[in-house]
Formats: structure tokens, C-alpha cells, sequence
């Protein structure tokens, strides 16, 4: 597994290209084998970020009074129009984890996820709990339960008015990006420096 360097904006700021209206995705048939493999991978990766796993009908346990409780199906927009649980919200598992701030506003609120392949809840299940959220996986899920059809809502709370960032987006200024990553790469020198600093109390 590899990762870019600085994301989009390191390849825009290198002069390449964007792939723009990519419809491509990952095969999404595996052999029984494969799956469950991958299934007691994903639980364990989950175990050890601390994700614990709820039962459906154990979920009201979790609406508290002053706590928020948010419910997301991690699986496609296509799957979740053909069928999800009520009350779920529709938020794939990587655009959760990389836009957790829109999804998700209130910070220290639990998060239940659900998928129907015992894989992808878990593996970003995983994600979060590292970020330190607090964050079940529900199952075992009855694929009778996936009953109510439907488009998927509003993205985000903000919906499409929400507040973007000088060096967001792909047409945003070269300058804009550059500078966001010489302030994001100053932090460490900065963490260095602060931890120098020695206090004294009086």
C-alpha cells in the first residue's frame, strides 16, 4: 500500500492532472472464503482500535439524554437507496472518515455504524475510534431489516452551504495550497519548540 504525499494538493502543486468523473470502484464479489477472511480481519483490526459491537435490538441503550447518538450505513449511496435501516443516515465509509467534522458536528457524540458485509462498519469503525470517537459496530444485522428504499439526504449537516477552506477544491489558487502545506509541515517544528518550554507554577 502506498500513499500520496500531500494529496490532491501535493499532485496539483507537482503539475499533474486530476481524473475527473471517475466512475471506477473496487470488485465488490469475493468468494466465500475471501469474505470471511476479510470479515475476521476487519473485527480484528476494529477490536484493537476499541470499537465495540452492538446488537439491533441492544441500540436504544445508547439514546441517553444529552448525548448525541449518530447512525450511519458506511455502504454505497446505490446500496442504501435499494434498502437500509431506518433511521440511518447514508455516509460511505471513507468519506466519513475524511469529512467526520460535516457528518458528524457534535464532537464526543457516539457513532453506530452498519453495513451487510461484516467488513466495511468495522474497518471505518476503526478509523474513528483512533480519531477518539466512540464508535459501535451494529450486527448481526437481518438483511430484513434493510427495509426502507430511498435516496440518500444532504451529504453533510452544512449541505452545500458549508463554510470551504482558501486551499480547498481543485480550482483553488496554487498559493492558497502551498501555503496551508508550509503551515500544516511548521507544526512539528512548532510542537518542538513548545515542548522546550518548561512551566513553572506558583
Amino acid at each position: 500500500m502506498a500513499a500520496l504525499r500531500n494529496g490532491t494538493i501535493g499532485w496539483k502543486l507537482a503539475g499533474q492532472v486530476l481524473d475527473h468523473g471517475a466512475v471506477r470502484r473496487a470488485p465488490s464479489t469475493l468468494d466465500a472464503p475471501q469474505r470471511a477472511q476479510a470479515q475476521v480481519d476487519a473485527r480484528g483490526v476494529a477490536e484493537r482500535a476499541g470499537v465495540r459491537w452492538i446488537a439491533p435490538d441492544a441500540l436504544r441503550s445508547l439514546e441517553v439524554p444529552g448525548r448525541t447518538l449518530y447512525r450511519f450505513d458506511v455502504r454505497t449511496p446505490e446500496e442504501y437507496t435499494a434498502g437500509h435501516l431506518p433511521g440511518f443516515a447514508s455516509a460511505p465509509g471513507g468519506q466519513l472518515v475524511q469529512e467526520t467534522d460535516h457528518a458528524a458536528p457534535v464532537r464526543g457524540a457516539r457513532m453506530v455504524l452498519v453495513d451487510d458485509d461484516g467488513v466495511r462498519a468495522p474497518m471505518t469503525a476503526s478509523w474513528l475510534a483512533q480519531m477518539g470517537w466512540e464508535v459501535y459496530v451494529l450486527a448481526p444485522v437481518d438483511a430484513a431489516l434493510f427495509s426502507e428504499a430511498g435516496a440518500p439526504g444532504a451529504a453533510h449537516s452544512a449541505g452545500a452551504q458549508r463554510y470551504r477552506r482558501p486551499y480547498e477544491g481543485t480550482d483553488a489558487p496554487a498559493e492558497a495550497m502551498q501555503a496551508y502545506l508550509d503551515w500544516e509541515f511548521g507544526l512539528v517544528a512548532q510542537l518542538a519548540r513548545d515542548g522546550t518550554h518548561h512551566f513553572k507554577v506558583i
